[in-house]
């Protein structure tokens, strides 16, 4: 029934067309007769018409029957012939269609070589179907059944072998072939016919002394290792048609005194070359999906190494930033995971513990990490941190500071705070940051020591203001010269109250780089001359010498003028403090390179070895046994933040008992 439904639903045109091309094809074949009744010795429309069953399905079927009625009609065959033969090629092609499509899934899938004999079988029993039905209807009419049904089934499966693969392609997937060289396929097919038209076609056998007649199918060959399925296909029918037509005519090598002797011959022939002409076909086309494959593969593998090389990337940078950022954190930061073994410590990290990253990474933390005089070792820091899944510590507490003590004994205040590693929701480990207190404890001492020194340095020339306002304001009768001297004094004292504020004002303003340098021409000789007038009543008062020296010409140098005064006065008002009565202090100007430093040298006590690392320090102060010497502590500081905001450093050199010399080089104008 769905047979029935399909073959009425087929459109007029295609029956037609199938109709048309079933009897040119027919025609043609007959015409390859010579001599006698005998059928051709290929028939053209079996291997084409069963083709277009196997594509199409039983839609083909009435045009079949049509063209094949028509045939007979023209020829004026009897009407039993007409009958059987239309049948029997009907049955044929519905047959061998169904069963191709039931049990070999075709079309619709690759043909493999596994699939060639398979296919070749149900075709030819398909074939010999309408070879019985054939020879069936010409019995009536005088035909013997064997001759006839063997000349029927050979020329139909002669056909079948050489034709049907031509439009089973797209089956054999082509597309999946690459292009043979233009070249290289001219060369073929020229070759190829030659050959074939010189070995099939000659009237004498030429080479009757030998057997080639399977030569040409070193064509195949090479199609099938050069060309692809295409020409394998194409090559296989021009060789099985190009013998038919020479052995239809007697000659080539199947050539004999009768035809039915030739057409054996070369049935043979056809059988054997034609089913191996298919095989070659379908291991072409399993090459050719092979390699496409293949080439999909390498293209998908090419794009997934791609892409696994750019995510490598992606974490070798990211793991680089990682590793970077860690470096320059200012704490130390270990992460651990939950057996307390050490995973991660970054560079400050290994500088408190004394250990390597390297040699530390799988340890014990409670082995790396050793705390002293809190309330936590690690073991029982990690233990609290796992336990609570809270953070622990306070990195902001310098009085609940411990001490780590390193691989080496040296012993470094930190404040810590350790915090879970989580995973999912999980607990996976402990992250722990450690901040070294050191500098914040020195810096707290530098503070007090500021408060302290400061205050003191107010408190008495405050002191010494109230207290000679008092007696003269107690006293209305004191004498004039009194009254003058007591408030001379007290001026004094307010000259002095005004430095020191100047001071801390002028240190930090320099800190906070609101008193940015500005760039002039500054006459360093005459600059030098004016801070040793200013100081020459204090030095007097010492009995001190003052000299200015200049080697090398007109010193002058870009720079600010205010600043580098200040620095000169600091320097120079330094030299005149400490040194001892009687003393001298000299500034030198001489030329170097580009640049004129400027010396500031006295012959004074001297600094003390242990003590020129810190004068730089904000606030610091040393004072030497049996002597309080005035002052905050900001003047050397103010000399170095005056000379690196000129891009240049000051130099010390001392000796204790035997002096000391201050010197900076600026650019020369």
């Amino acid at each position: 029934m769905r047979a029935l439904a399909a073959i009425k639903s087929c459109p007029w045109s295609l029956w037609l067309s199938v109709a048309v091309l079933q009897f040119a094809l027919a025609r043609l074949s007959h015409s390859m007769i010579f001599g006698g009744h005998l059928t051709p010795s290929i028939w053209l429309p079996s291997g084409i018409t069963l083709g277009l069953g196997i594509l199409r399905g039983p839609q083909v079927v009435p045009g079949i029957m049509m063209g094949q009625a028509l045939l007979y009609l023209v020829s004026g065959s009897p009407w039993q012939l007409l009958i059987g033969s239309s049948l029997g090629n009907a049955l044929e092609v519905y047959l061998s269609s169904h069963w191709l499509r039931r049990w070999l899934d075709l079309p619709g899938r690759p043909i493999e070589p596994r699939d060639v004999f398979p296919l070749t079988a149900l075709l030819a029993f398909s074939v010999n179907i309408s070879a019985v039905v054939g020879a069936l209807s010409m019995l009536p009419i005088g035909g013997s059944f064997l001759r006839d049904w063997w000349m029927w089934w050979a020329g139909d499966m002669v056909g079948v072998l050489a034709l049907t693969p031509v439009l089973l392609l797209p089956e054999l997937h082509p597309s999946t072939q690459g292009r043979p060289n233009r070249v290289e396929q001219l060369a073929f097919w020229i070759l190829l016919v030659l050959l074939n038209t010189l070995l099939f076609m000659t009237p004498a056998p030429m080479f009757a002394d030998f057997r080639l007649e399977y030569l040409p199918f070193l064509f195949v060959a090479w199609a099938a290792l050069r060309l692809g399925v295409r020409n394998v296909t194409f090559a296989n029918g021009a060789i099985l048609l190009i013998s038919a037509v020479g052995t239809s005519q007697k000659h080539g090598p199947f050539g004999a005194e009768s035809l039915l002797d030739s057409y054996n011959r070369y049935w043979a022939f056809a059988g054997v070359a034609g089913v191996a002409g298919i095989w070659l076909s379908t291991l072409s086309a399993s090459r050719d999906r092979a390699v496409s494959e293949l080439r999909s593969t390498n293209h998908a593998l090419r794009i997934e190494v791609d892409e696994r090389t750019r995510a490598q990337a992606g974490l070798e940078d990211q793991s680089a930033r990682l590793a970077a950022t860690l470096a320059s954190i200012l704490d130390g930061v270990i992460s651990t995971d939950r057996d307390g073994r050490i995973e991660l410590m970054n560079a400050e990290a290994c500088r408190m513990t004394g250990w390597n990253a390297e040699q530390a990474v799988g340890r014990d933390a409670r082995e790396i990490l050793r705390l002293e005089g809190g309330g936590f070792d690690t073991g029982s820091l990690l233990a609290a941190v796992l336990a609570s899944g809270e953070p622990v510590g306070d990195p902001q507490r310098i009085d609940s500071a411990q001490t780590v003590r390193s691989a080496t004994g040296a012993a470094h205040p930190v404040t810590l705070v350790a915090a879970p590693r989580r995973t999912g929701g999980s607990v996976q480990g402990v992250v722990l940051a450690l901040r070294d207190v050191s500098k914040a404890r020195e810096l707290d001492r530098m503070k007090s020591d500021f408060v302290a020194a400061v205050s003191h340095e107010l408190r008495t020339p405050l002191t010494s203001i109230r207290g000679f306002l008092d007696t003269v304001l107690a006293d209305a009768a004191m004498p004039a010269e009194v009254r003058t001297e007591f408030l001379g004094i007290a001026r004094d004292q307010t000259a002095r109250l005004m430095s020191l504020v100047s001071d801390i004002l002028k240190f930090s303003r320099l800190q906070g780089g609101t008193d940015r340098p500005v760039r002039e021409r500054v006459d360093l000789a005459a600059l030098c001359g004016g801070v040793l007038r200013d100081l020459a009543a204090t030095a007097a008062a010492k009995g001190q010498q003052l000299r200015l020296e200049t080697i090398g010409g007109p010193a002058e140098v870009w720079g600010d003028p205010g600043q580098l005064r200040s620095l000169v006065e600091n320097l120079a008002g330094n030299a005149c403090k400490f040194t001892q009565e009687g003393g001298l202090i000299q500034i030198r100007l001489h030329r170097e390179a580009g640049a004129w430093r400027i010396a500031v040298v006295d012959n004074g006590p001297g600094i003390p070895q242990e003590h020129l690392g810190r004068i730089f320090d904000r606030f610091y102060r040393f004072e030497r046994p049996g002597q309080i010497q005035p002052g905050t502590g900001l003047g050397l500081s103010i000399v170095r933040e005056i000379a690196r905001r000129h891009g240049t450093e000051v130099v010390v050199q001392s000796e204790n008992g035997r002096g000391t010399e201050f010197s900076v080089a600026f650019e020369a104008a």
